[in-house]
């Protein structure tokens, strides 16, 4: 009698076997945490400093103007040079701008406005480099488990990070939190100069001329694609819509709620914590769910937060109402999830779940 040997299915953590993936995961958990660290304290700092909700409406507005002025031409650079050079320039310089937060906000507070654009712009190059360089280091049987672990420790580091700022604020000099978010940077940088990473074999055009033509050409597929221009129209709207939203929160919990820095930092922390629950659910019954109804299943659930919940129990009601918020956001269509307020954060999305990007593999760096 002969028995047929069935091949067992990899455990998801046997990818923490692979020497460089498990160098980039623990450098991202870091980096994440220390990125949520400044993410918060910037904006308690500011309004500790002003008690003016439209400063923190700027404090936004610096984090996300780089995303439309520098994104498109970063994500076009990374494709066309070293990735691992990029992203340990890009930790190595976050970390210096963090670190030079506390010695120039006496001078001005225009310093933290100008700092916290200047690392978001530079994030634009750092994210997708990472992204990038995922499918290099992982095989094609570890790369699913590799994204989700990826993605979950993302939002999980994030949560703990927002509950740190939160506590440092209320009872520790707030100055700490950027002091241990440069030291996170370096160590990501660190993480990342170990790793080896294959080297990219660039084998188009990569002048300037070459990068605003692959610009011309993906805003007229956006702009010609129906479904992408209409999902651009929409997250356009829902983005300013987030944006409101974290521009009044802060104000919001400290003076409707009375509640403390360190409570409004476990009200950001739990939204992280419905990303990984509604992560987690998605990955159960995303197969029996229509696809078109996520996005409007996920606008109506979302919304729901926003309500203010007259009588006793308003902060317990908020942190379960922030929590469904989060796990409302894996019902939109898959892609790169973030916490809904600003970040100076590295990649928190899964990337890219199946395959691997078009690029080349050299020698390893």
């Amino acid at each position: 009698m002969t028995t047929s040997a069935v091949a067992s299915p990899l455990s998801p953590f046997s990818v923490f076997r692979n020497r460089n993936f498990s160098l980039l995961w623990v450098g991202q958990v870091v980096e994440t945490i220390g990125a949520s660290l400044t993410s918060l304290a910037a904006s308690i700092l500011v309004y500790r400093l002003t008690g003016s909700a439209a400063s923190v409406g700027l404090m936004l507005m610096a984090s996300a103007a780089p995303t439309i002025l520098v994104g498109l031409m970063a994500g076009v650079a990374v494709d066309r040079y070293d990735r691992k050079r990029i992203m340990v320039i890009a930790d190595v310089t976050r970390a210096v701008l963090v670190l030079l937060i506390p010695f120039l906000i006496p001078f001005s507070m225009a310093w933290l406005y100008i700092i916290v654009a200047l690392s978001a712009a530079v994030t634009q190059f750092f994210d997708p480099a990472h992204e990038a360089v995922l499918p290099e280091i992982a095989t094609d049987e570890e790369l699913a488990a590799a994204n989700s672990l990826m993605a979950i420790s993302s939002f999980g580091a994030t949560a703990i990070g927002f509950a740190a700022s939160g506590l440092i604020a209320s009872s520790m000099s707030i100055e700490w939190a950027f002091y241990l978010n440069a030291f996170a940077y370096a160590f990501s940088a660190l993480m990342i100069w170990l790793a080896r990473i294959p080297a990219l074999t660039v084998t188009a055009a990569s002048g300037l001329s070459a990068i605003g033509r692959n610009l011309r050409e993906g805003v007229k597929v956006l702009m010609g694609t129906p479904i992408l221009r209409s999902l651009f129209l929409v997250f356009a709207i829902v983005f300013v819509a987030f944006g409101l939203s974290n521009t009044l929160l802060l104000p919001f919990a400290l003076q409707a709620l009375h509640a403390s820095e360190f409570e409004y930092g476990v009200q950001e922390a739990v939204t992280s914590v419905g990303f990984v629950v509604g992560s987690l659910w998605m990955a159960r019954v995303s197969d029996r769910l229509r696809a078109q109804i996520h996005p409007g299943h996920a606008f109506a659930v979302r919304g729901s937060p926003h309500r203010r919940d007259r009588g006793a129990g308003q902060d317990r009601c908020g942190l379960l109402r922030h929590a469904g918020h989060g796990a409302a956001g894996h019902l939109c269509p898959p892609g790169r999830h973030r916490h809904p307020r600003f970040d100076l954060s590295g990649p928190s999305g899964p990337g890219f779940a199946e395959g691997h990007p078009p690029s080349g593999r050299g020698g390893e760096r």
